[in-house]
Order: C-alpha cells, then structure tokens, then sequence
C-alpha cells in the first residue's frame, strides 16, 4: 500500500498556492505599471482562492481580475486589465 505523509501533500499544495500567487502578483504588477494592458494568468489550480486574499488585502486596486473557469471545476485561467476607475 502506498501512503502519502499528509504533511508532505499540505506542503506541496503551500508550495503549489505561492507559486500560483506570485504569478498572478507579477502579473498585476506588470498590468498596473502600465507595461502591458491585459496579462493572462493559465491553469491556475487555486485561483479563485487566491482571488479572495488578494482582494482582501487590497492588491486588486487599480487592476480588474476576471477568473475564468476551466472545465471539469479543475481551476482557472486568470485575465488581469486596467481598470476603468
């Protein structure tokens, strides 16, 4: 039988969750520096998770975040634009 230590899979999930989020943060950093207008983020895992935390804390502002969902509930690509405001 093949057991997994679930501290290994909730480590790598946390490692899965920071690398997702630090690409949809230099995604919004580039969108609102004004070097790109629109960036899309693909194959996000835990996107709309991290679409709650980064709007909680405020990282959204100056920047839309529009999820769109990838078939089967398997996550999300990204699309990050100016926002109009």
């Amino acid at each position: 039988m093949d057991s997994q230590d679930p501290r290994d899979t909730s480590a790598s999930v946390a490692r899965e969750i920071d690398r997702e989020l630090a690409e949809v943060e230099a995604a919004i950093a580039l969108v609102r520096s004004g070097a790109a207008a629109e960036v899309s983020v693909t194959n996000l895992r835990f996107g709309e998770e991290m679409l709650r935390q980064i709007h909680e804390r405020g990282g959204d502002r100056g920047v839309r975040l529009d999820p769109i969902p990838l078939p089967e509930d398997i996550g999300c690509d990204l699309r990050v634009r100016r926002s109009d405001g």
